[in-house]
């Protein structure tokens, strides 16, 4: 998966709004208006962050290789996910 199929999955979802406010290099994604999933346009590896309740971002963490803690996000919850 890259950046391009995570954002439009992302928009197929009900009433999904995307925006740019930390400038054009990052893309947010909100239901209600509460962020859901972060997008960083010039990351060095294809990764998103993604709001998850903190029991299941840590079992994703323990049991899949390609989730870690957000880099600077709320490690709690929030999660990177390697697109890779």
């Amino acid at each position: 998966m890259d950046i391009e199929e995570v954002r439009l999955y992302a928009l197929s979802l009900f009433e999904v709004k995307e925006d740019m406010p930390y400038g054009p290099d990052w893309l947010v994604f909100r239901i209600g208006g509460k962020i859901f999933l972060h997008i960083w346009l010039e990351a060095p590896e294809p990764t998103c962050a993604v709001k998850l309740p903190p029991e299941q971002g840590a079992w994703l963490r323990a049991n899949q290789e390609g989730v870690r803690p957000a880099y600077h996000l709320n490690k709690i919850h929030w999660n990177d996910l390697s697109l890779d």
